[in-house]
């Protein structure tokens, strides 16, 4: 597991344990509008990642796009 912050466009980050970029992105999405950009970045490389989703009429998750 590493450490992630995750930063969503506008709101408050937080610290998330995940096995990447996206598993992090996934476990906090949900709380976020689906066109809320939400940068991942890993606290050990720095390295970073933008993330956005998409879902169909019944609110179901289509997919997820990295940016």
């Amino acid at each position: 597991m590493n450490k992630y912050i995750v930063a969503p466009e506008g709101c408050k980050w937080s610290e998330v344990d995940a096995a990447s970029a996206e598993m992090a992105y996934r476990s906090v999405c949900s709380w976020y509008s689906p066109k809320t950009r939400i940068a991942v970045i890993n606290q050990a490389t720095g390295q970073a990642v933008t993330f956005t989703r998409q879902l169909d009429g019944a609110g179901n998750l289509v997919k997820i796009s990295q940016e």
